[in-house]
């Protein structure tokens, strides 16, 4: 094995001393022109699917987590709105949101259709898949971090399997805040 020359030793370590110092620089500060940088977010984990046959659940990890379903069987799922009424109904070509449920206002296809009295439900997806944000899933009052709740949405398998994906919403900070501590 080859050894290093001691100049080549002096010169590693002193590289590793300037990006250690960069990194503490970079984690201390907010990005240029930053503003109201988050100091966390909330992190929603699965705890139960629902043990639907076909149905597959993730969440989808962003700022505000949002929940994916695929669905492949032959009956219909309905997921409920937390006012128990229909907000979603999947099959294996195609997803339908209830454009009356208090959550259509949360999908981006609401922004751009006019309900009217005669339609209640409207193509959202043209496959089984199908991901959104849900309420359930969020958190707004910043007195709550530190703690765990749990969640739960409410699903149907054609008339008769009811179940629920059931999970918790923890929330997590992103950095140690280097500024308060003398840096």
């Amino acid at each position: 094995m080859r050894q290093r020359h001691p100049i080549q030793n002096v010169y590693l370590l002193a590289v590793l001393v300037g990006l250690i110092g960069l990194a503490e620089v970079v984690l201390a500060h907010e990005p240029p022109g930053a503003s109201e940088v988050p100091k966390g977010l909330y992190i929603a984990t699965i705890s139960d699917e629902g043990d639907i046959a076909g149905m597959s659940v993730v969440i989808l990890d962003a700022p505000q987590p949002a929940v994916m379903i695929r669905y492949e069987a032959t009956d219909m799922l309905t997921v409920y709105d937390s006012n128990q009424r229909p907000f979603l109904r999947f099959t294996q070509n195609s997803v339908e949101a209830n454009v009356q449920s208090s959550y259509w206002k949360n999908l981006p296809q609401s922004q751009s259709y006019e309900v009217t009295g005669g339609n209640r439900w409207l193509q959202v997806s043209g496959s089984g898949s199908f991901g959104w944000v849900d309420p359930r899933l969020s958190r707004t009052s910043q007195s709550q971090q530190d703690s765990q709740t749990q969640w739960i949405i409410p699903v149907r398998k054609g008339e008769h399997t009811a179940s629920s994906i059931r999970g918790r919403l923890e929330w997590r900070p992103l950095i140690t805040d280097f500024t308060k501590s003398g840096h």
